[in-house]
């Protein structure tokens, strides 16, 4: 699975787990477009993402599912 970041000019970071809805957003908001964080379903890898997210925001998230 993958999840989809992207950040505003104030360094929000905004995380999706549909690529056509992360691009679309961030064209029409001027978003930067970050890496996407790669990985499977498991436990270890649901909390590896979760350390990765929160490298790009802090210790928050809001994550956006679908389109």
């Amino acid at each position: 699975m993958k999840l989809y970041i992207a950040k505003d000019s104030d360094e929000n970071v905004y995380s999706y787990t549909s690529k056509k809805r992360m691009l679309r957003e961030a064209n029409a908001n001027e978003f930067e477009v970050q890496e996407p964080i790669t990985f499977d379903l498991t436990k270890r890898g649901v909390l590896g993402a979760m350390h990765k997210l929160t490298h790009y925001c802090g210790n928050t998230a809001d994550i956006t599912l679908g389109d």
